[in-house]
């Protein structure tokens, strides 16, 4: 999304849903597999349902926020605000090789908000 931010991406992706499933879907149960999904990932915050991110909510850290709509039309919303100066390409870059190395992925990323 183009938007006055100071800071941050705020990004949707539609996902393409077959018309049977998203009748049958609820948006909590879809909230709750990815809650069960991202348990555990320190920098992966998915909203409750009803809930979108704000880029105003990630400034300063290494998360992402996610948040999850159904739409008829469209399919599956999927909405995802991160702070780019720290979860972009450096953050992603230190994320990784500390995995790659066996250390914390934390290692050296803010997972709270740093001052700006």
């Amino acid at each position: 999304h183009l938007a006055p931010l100071k800071r941050g991406l705020l990004s949707t992706v539609t996902m393409p849903l077959a018309p049977q499933a998203i009748d049958s879907l609820a948006l909590e149960d879809v909230v709750d597999y990815y809650k069960q999904f991202y348990a555990g990932h320190t920098f992966v915050r998915v909203l409750d349902a009803g809930q979108q991110p704000k880029t105003a909510s990630v400034v300063g850290t290494n998360a992402v926020q996610i948040g999850l709509a159904l739409n008829k039309r469209a399919g599956g919303l999927v909405t995802g605000a991160i702070d780019n100066l720290c979860k972009g390409a450096a953050g992603q870059a230190v994320q990784c090789a500390n995995i790659v190395f066996g250390f914390d992925e934390r290692r050296g990323l803010p997972t709270v908000a740093c001052p700006v």
